[in-house]
């Protein structure tokens, strides 16, 4: 059985090429394009993993992080993957639970490497 994936990010053409690259590793349940989104969706449809991107409208992906770390478990393993390489930045998307942050573009198989080895945590 695949891992289960949410991949959340605002920029649709960023899901599009997550997604190609990564659905025949993983069983991509929903795309979000904010964390509001995000949160709704993981609370339907409770994935193992979300990649999500950090700078979003509604909802940083920091804050649904957040969000989603103190609230009921199960907790997903919530990579964070962004543009911004400013370390405040990083620190507070580790602090807010974050497995790991990756800076854009990120490649096709660093993506399933990454992932794969938060699912079997």
């Amino acid at each position: 059985m695949k891992p289960t994936l949410l991949i959340v990010d605002d920029v649709q053409r960023i899901r599009e090429e997550a997604r190609l690259a990564l659905e025949g590793e993983f069983d991509i349940v929903g795309e979000a394009k904010d964390g509001i989104e995000a949160i709704d969706l993981f609370r339907r449809t409770l994935p193992t993993l979300i990649l999500m991107d950090v700078v979003m409208p509604n909802m940083s992906g920091i804050e649904a992080t957040r969000i989603l770390m103190q609230g009921p478990a199960p907790h997903p393993k919530i990579v964070l993957f962004s543009a911004l390489k400013e370390e405040s930045v990083v620190k507070e998307g580790m602090k807010a639970g974050a497995c790991i942050y990756l800076f854009k573009p990120v490649p096709g198989e660093k993506l399933i490497e990454v992932l794969k080895r938060f699912a079997k945590t």
